[in-house]
């Protein structure tokens, strides 16, 4: 067994015997008057395909949580099945989670397993408090990194942690400083496009791809933020990184412009980078409270020129409003199609959950081809009516065009339906439909209980 290996294995006891610890510590701490509640919540969605080739025909997803709470100490658990995924196994996901309060400070533990190789996928805990009137929050993960035997010591766990401290002035700025050891953001799996802890390990380095033991806990970066610092209809935040591989490596400034004398909004991001600059540009117009959205890009022509140019890519209506309890949206790309979050199911989405074009070009070491989102899709607009209230919790109804395909009445693609009712407390059933042109056809059954 290597020496990496060996200390991976000592941390990891070393973190179950101070979670058991605090364990204890929470449980003998409100023993006395502690009032003592159970809740849960279960929800299925049952996916039937009629009139496909395939043996396939049904997929299941299943979601099972329960929380008991014990005055200010929580434990948590959340269970995941799913077959609409062969990636992964039936039995995807188990969670457990505990919240406690001791003092001044406040601990928040994760556990999270994959059951299908059995084994510990990782371990975030957070302990936070508040000194001179400002938050200090420590996170410190240990997560399995599956790393090559030829570059490393092989599959293992390696540890992280992160320091961050925020707070805000009297005049309202909020300043936010953080750096982390031993582990850098996964901004992927921060905005749930993919699963994990929201943090990666970092062994790779300067001298190659193992430079650093995944328990050595080497200075990774820092980040500083400074946000809701305003001028008048403007408002600023800038947001600057730093890493101890390339020391600067960006600067974004996000403005946010409320006009007070006509219905227009505009959102911009520059980032600026060591060698170059990236812009987007987001204008809003609100017209008798009804948003219209123009979706335009303020790029450089070529690189290195000085040159940029206006880019119109869509349009969107969002959440026009039909009375008092139906509203209209809308979106229309003049791209390729439209994008929309991994994994998401069309029935269950509406015109406003569509994407034009993802802005992945703003984020640092990633581009508009990570894979985040699915898309181009095949139909680039879509309208929708929702509509909700009593016992009716969910109704919508949404029609998808394509208007590069001239083989259908209308450049009509498909037309999706969902409906959710609440039938008695705690309880709500719902169903969906996907009619597409060429009679393919998928029924969604959905329910939810929760006490």
């Amino acid at each position: 067994m290597s020496v990496v290996k060996k200390s991976c294995k000592d941390i990891l006891i070393l973190g179950l015997i101070i979670f058991c610890g605090l364990f204890l510590i929470g449980n003998s701490a409100f023993a006395e008057s502690g009032e003592e509640v159970l809740t849960g919540k279960w929800s299925s969605d049952l996916y039937f395909y009629p009139g496909t080739d395939s043996s396939d025909i049904f997929d299941l997803d299943t979601t099972i949580s329960f929380t008991y709470s014990y005055d200010a100490f929580d434990l948590t658990s959340l269970t995941v099945f799913s077959d609409r995924y062969p990636e992964y196994n039936f039995y995807r996901k188990q969670n457990f989670g505990l919240r406690t309060r001791i003092g001044i400070l406040e601990l928040d533990s994760d556990f999270v397993f994959t059951p299908g190789e059995q084994r510990l996928n990782y371990w975030l805990s957070e302990a936070t408090t508040t000194f001179a009137g400002f938050t200090i929050t420590e996170n410190f993960l240990l997560e399995y990194v599956n790393l090559p035997v030829d570059v490393g010591p092989g599959p293992g766990y390696g540890a992280g942690t992160e320091l961050v401290i925020n707070g805000k002035t009297t005049e309202g700025l909020e300043l936010a400083f953080s750096s982390r050891f031993g582990m850098e953001e996964a901004w992927d799996e921060q905005q749930y496009f993919e699963e994990g802890s929201g943090y990666d390990i970092i062994t790779d380095g300067s001298e190659g791809p193992f430079t650093y033991s995944p328990s050595d806990l080497q200075y990774v970066s820092s980040t500083l933020e400074i946000s809701n610092f305003s001028l008048g209809c403007c408002s600023l935040d800038v947001t600057t990184w730093l890493s101890r591989e390339e020391g600067f490596e960006y600067t974004q400034l996000e403005f946010y412009i409320d006009s007070q004398n006509v219905p227009v909004s505009l959102e911009t991001d520059i980032i600026f980078y060591p060698d170059q600059k990236t812009v987007s540009i987001d204008p809003v117009f609100d017209i008798e409270g009804n948003c219209f959205d123009l979706y335009m890009d303020f790029r450089e022509e070529d690189s290195g020129s000085s040159r940029y140019g206006l880019e119109f890519n869509g349009f969107g209506i969002e959440s026009a409003k039909m009375g008092e309890l139906v509203t209209v949206s809308s979106i229309t790309t003049f791209k390729e199609g439209l994008y929309k979050n991994k994994g998401a199911n069309d029935i269950s989405l509406r015109a406003s959950d569509y994407i034009v074009e993802p802005l992945t070009f703003l984020i640092p070491h990633y581009s508009p081809t990570s894979p985040f989102y699915d898309g181009p899709l095949d139909f680039d607009q879509v309208f929708s009516v929702s509509a909700g209230g009593g016992n009716l919790t969910t109704l919508g109804l949404d029609i998808y065009f394509d208007m590069s395909d001239t083989d259908q009445l209308f450049d009509f693609r498909k037309f999706t339906g969902q409906a959710k009712y609440a039938l008695k407390e705690g309880f709500q059933l719902g169903s969906g439909v996907s009619i597409g042109p060429d009679d393919s056809i998928t029924f969604m059954i959905e329910a939810d209980i929760s006490f």
